[in-house]
């Protein structure tokens, strides 16, 4: 199935996932990318439940004490995992290639670290979770396209190679509290399987699907917890809204726990398996909240409570009396560096920042005449919209606000409007849009509520290619809507690909469109005729052609090399690497625009530590 690396608000294998710009020998990897293949045949109709909850005050209170910072290494140190008796706390440390780390919750003064898995086969380690008994730490572990579970003893001991785990090589793979059975999702459908007879069950099938991750089983063995939405959270600062949801370990429809329209996310059970903590920024601010559930959904209003503010992702010991989170800020703005005409060149040395705000930005193009830009920002500390500002400006302006979350604005070859992706204010999934480039009431061009992603202008303007599920909400492909002339009246969207790819962009003849297929960079007609495929050999995203047609920019990540912007010949010849990213501060946000002699991509700066206190609950 495909990969669940996707753009904010997208539900196409975009490989997004944030790579660090590492210089040395070190490797890489995109974590989030899944390949596997399952069949399944449902008799039925699977469904979701909207709940109102009563309108009443928590009878619930959750109190945090005795605060531990557990990290205070600069970078990135997340996905925190404490053991089931608390008493140490696994996470993972990197910007791209990440590394599991162990140390103690009650020892900090002693520095003391713990490298469980030390192991030159694999690219990154990641999303490390305990057995139920706490002395083992199950981890997963890529080698590129690669990934898979690895189970090693908690201290590591002279498990030099750790053992695979059997039906692991999906990223939601999770074990019941007695040990006995595992549960893992395979696109929308989620499973469990005997550890003795290795028989699989099918549970049901997420309705909505946009995305499911974080599975988290009750201690009772009941249920089973997980998120809907925002793939990438996990492994970055993802704005997508996400939603809460639970399902019976024995199997049924699938229940809504949180409504969808904020970013809900890390759910955790206590040990009365009646309540479920979770992350939200529904207030504004990521903190940590909790919420009574019974087999229809929740049985009141989530509650904040204090002593987890900024929280990436939470975890719990066994008993509920210590919990763990990663305290997380993020920034993201654009760089702009040169394109070589001979050789490569280093991002730090010829790279210049071009904003520079406290703001996430995940996709910008600029004007055709290079004077000023468009970007996606939360810089008003709420929703994305989108924003116009001039080269010779640091002053951006509001173009569209749709209520929602906006992404991925693209500028018209005329330079007189802007086409984006994202939500209506309910929270479905994403569609078109097009506005303005003065800003103004912005138009919708779809309406599939089928992650409708990443649009891109023909050269003449009168046509938009992107990315859709369509209305039958299947596996993504190409569409395109189409007009007679400029500020005429649009199409009805119509697919013109079929074996799945994503992110589009024409070429400036307007004869081809290149776009990802996961693993390969495909070249199309606008009929769909698919012209030729290259198979760049790496982790790659955001093909993009050049100036003359002639070759094909992309950000790659190449085993054991640092990532950087390559170039191929459009007919597949040799990669020559045009720009290194050798900023080891930095990880790349893979968003690529190609104007005006130069590379213009989003870079993030992330900063995160592992915090312990003790938890009270009645």
């Amino acid at each position: 199935l495909e990969a669940l690396a996707t753009s904010s608000g997208g539900l196409t294998p975009a490989m997004t996932m944030p790579v660090g710009a590492v210089s040395g020998a070190r490797k890489f990897l995109n974590p989030a990318v899944i390949v596997g293949a399952v069949v399944v045949a449902l008799v039925g109709v699977v469904g979701s439940r909207m709940f109102s909850p009563p309108a009443q005050e928590p009878s619930f209170t959750i109190t945090t004490t005795n605060r531990v910072q557990i990290t205070r290494a600069p970078g990135r140190e997340f996905q925190p995992a404490i053991s089931p008796d608390g008493e140490v706390v696994a996470y993972v440390k990197g910007i791209g290639a990440g590394e599991v780390l162990i140390r103690s919750t009650t020892d900090v003064s002693s520095g003391a670290v713990v490298r469980p898995i030390e192991t030159d086969d694999y690219d990154g380690q990641w999303l490390p979770r305990w057995d139920p008994e706490g002395q083992r730490l199950n981890v997963y572990m890529c080698a590129v396209f690669d990934c898979s579970w690895h189970q090693t003893s908690r201290l590591g001991g002279g498990m030099t190679t750790p053992r695979r785990i059997p039906r692991t090589d999906l990223d939601m793979h999770i074990m019941s509290p007695d040990g006995s059975r595992g549960a893992f999702r395979t696109w929308d459908s989620l499973f469990v399987y005997d550890l003795g007879s290795m028989e699989v069950e099918l549970l049901g099938v997420q309705p909505e699907h946009h995305g499911v991750h974080s599975l988290a089983w009750s201690p009772d063995g009941d249920w089973i917890a997980y998120v809907n939405g925002n793939t990438l959270w996990r492994f970055s600062g993802n704005k997508s809204p996400s939603s809460i949801w639970i399902i019976s370990s024995s199997g049924g429809v699938p229940v809504r726990i949180t409504g969808g329209d904020d970013l809900d996310l890390s759910p955790q059970w206590l040990p009365d398996s009646r309540h479920l903590l979770f992350v939200s920024n529904r207030d504004g601010v990521r903190a940590g909240y909790v919420v009574a559930v019974g087999p229809d959904g929740p049985l009141e209003e989530p509650a904040r409570f204090a002593g987890v503010e900024d929280a990436h992702s939470i975890s719990i010991s066994h008993d509920g009396t210590r919990l763990a989170f990663a305290k997380f800020s993020i920034s993201q703005n654009i760089w702009s560096i040169p394109i070589p005409t001979d050789g490569s060149i280093a991002l730090l040395s010829e790279g210049e920042q071009i904003t520079e705000e406290n703001q996430v930005i995940e996709d910008h193009d600029v004007s055709p005449d290079g004077s000023w830009m468009v970007f996606d920002s939360d810089r008003d500390g709420g929703d994305m919209d989108i924003y116009r500002m001039d080269m010779d400006s640091d002053t951006p302006i509001l173009v569209a606000d749709i209520g929602g979350d906006a992404f991925g604005p693209t500028i018209s070859p005329d330079g007189s409007e802007i086409a984006f992706y994202g939500f209506a204010t309910n929270g479905e999934l994403t569609d078109i849009w097009v506005v303005s480039a003065n800003g103004g009431s912005p138009t919708r061009l779809t309406e599939f509520s089928g992650a409708d992603n990443s649009p891109s202008w023909s050269p003449d303007g009168l046509a938009l290619v992107f990315s859709s599920q369509g209305p039958t909400r299947t596996r993504a492909n190409l569409w395109m809507v189409t007009r007679d002339s400029v500020g005429g009246v649009w199409s009805e969207p119509r697919q013109f690909s079929e074996d799945g790819c994503f992110v589009p962009s024409w070429s400036s003849t307007g004869n081809y469109i290149v776009c990802d297929t996961g693993q390969e960079i495909a070249i199309l007609t606008p009929d769909g005729e698919v012209v030729s495929r290259i198979a760049p050999g790496m982790a790659f995203y955001r093909p993009r052609f050049s100036a003359n047609g002639e070759e094909i920019f992309f950000v790659g990540y190449p085993p054991g090399e640092p990532s950087g912007v390559f170039s191929v010949p459009v007919n597949g010849a040799e990669l020559t690497r045009v720009v290194e990213f050798d900023d080891p501060s930095l990880a790349v946000f893979t968003v690529l625009t190609i104007r005006s002699g130069q590379f213009f991509l989003t870079f993030a700066e992330y900063e995160s530590d592992i915090v312990v206190v003790d938890l009270e609950w009645e």
